[in-house]
């Protein structure tokens, strides 16, 4: 249920002690986390437990309020980076993205470094990375992105493309919304003239989660449409039918910058009417065979380890499928995403290094 510091006069008033707070609160994180021995990790720097306490609270005000993230199809500072997304026909959206009172819609995203040329880009590899933030936060902006510009784009010496999938904070946005928009990107590249062996799907998080659908979606549908080179998952969240209980409970709830409070959210508003334990959704219990080869990555210190590591390992005893997980040491959850907010920055281009290893093995 919603929190009742999602209607006025409570909002006004919570946001106004939250900003009163602000400073205090960073002053007492400042001093409590100078002795080690206090961090939430004991290989946490200071600066690193500073930002995981500090985004951690960020979170549980985002969710207290079910903070409205703003979106835009404007072109904004990214100017002729940013395009503008029209949906496919109504043949491209079929199966679980049809018979929905949810319809594909107008959406946009952004290229880095440059727009997209096909006379001098066309033997680059090109990342069709979707964000994550529990699919309640977070854009497609350069200010939204700033880690994984700098481990996809500098790092792994790639064209990238983030698409603006829908929130599921806004109408008409529930599952499958973000699904839809994800195969409408896709299918953007393709009508590109990008061929498919040059696309890397990646996403970390919820757009982690959102990849595994997309394989599935592509998959499902075998004839449908090509299948990519490749997929990179960073984190993904796997499951979306978890026990609070079990989450409150974790041993990494402490060093973790995920609150319960941002999944349950992200949870209830993005399935909707639709089960949590559906295989778009939750596929950790619904390993399924995928021929494109997977870089699974996690954090030792991130509360969904384990049901990563769960996934990852049901996906390689499938016959035909490559997947290779590696963990990214003592770190919290999502640095592709959070790494120069938390401190992380270094710990994520190490994790692109790996990323592009794994690339290179498969020739690409």
């Amino acid at each position: 249920m919603p929190s009742p510091l999602t209607k006025q006069p409570m909002k006004a008033l919570y946001i106004i002690f939250t900003i009163i707070k602000v400073i205090p609160y960073l002053a007492f994180l400042t001093i409590k986390f100078f002795p080690a021995r206090l961090r939430q990790h004991s290989r946490y720097t200071h600066r690193q437990a500073i930002g995981v306490a500090l985004l951690r609270e960020w979170f549980n005000f985002a969710s207290a309020i079910e903070f409205h993230f703003p979106l835009s199809l404007d072109p904004g500072e990214e100017k002729d980076r940013w395009v503008r997304l029209p949906p496919a026909s109504d043949s491209l959206y079929i199966g679980e993205l049809a018979g929905s009172a949810v319809k594909p819609t107008l959406t946009g995203g952004t290229w880095h470094p440059h727009l997209y040329d096909p006379d001098t880009d066309s033997e680059k590899r090109v990342i069709l990375h979707l964000h994550g933030g529990a699919y309640v936060l977070i854009g497609a902006r350069d200010g939204d992105l700033a880690t994984g510009t700098q481990v996809l784009v500098n790092g792994m010496q790639s064209m990238v493309f983030f698409p603006q999938y829908r929130l599921s904070t806004y109408p008409n946005s529930e599952f499958p919304a973000p699904l839809q928009d994800a195969v409408t990107a896709y299918k953007y590249l393709l009508d590109r003239g990008i061929s498919p062996s040059r696309i890397i799907l990646s996403g970390d998080s919820a757009g982690g989660n959102l990849v595994i659908a997309l394989l599935r979606f592509l998959n499902d549908h075998e004839n449908h449409l090509p299948k990519p080179a490749a997929a990179l998952l960073w984190s993904p969240w796997v499951d979306l039918a978890f026990k609070s209980e079990d989450v409150k409970h974790h041993r990494n709830m402490a060093t973790d910058i995920v609150p319960l409070s941002i999944i349950e959210w992200g949870a209830r508003v993005f399935c909707g009417e639709a089960p949590r334990d559906h295989p778009y959704l939750s596929p950790l219990k619904r390993p399924f065979r995928c021929p494109v080869p997977m870089l699974v990555t996690y954090g030792k210190a991130e509360i969904l380890c384990d049901s990563i590591t769960q996934f990852a390992e049901s996906m390689m005893k499938i016959p035909g499928n490559h997947v290779q997980l590696i963990d990214l040491g003592d770190t919290p959850h999502d640095i592709m995403l959070t790494g120069v907010a938390t401190g992380f920055t270094q710990e994520a281009i190490e994790g692109g290094r790996k990323a592009l290893g794994f690339l290179e093995k498969l020739g690409l």
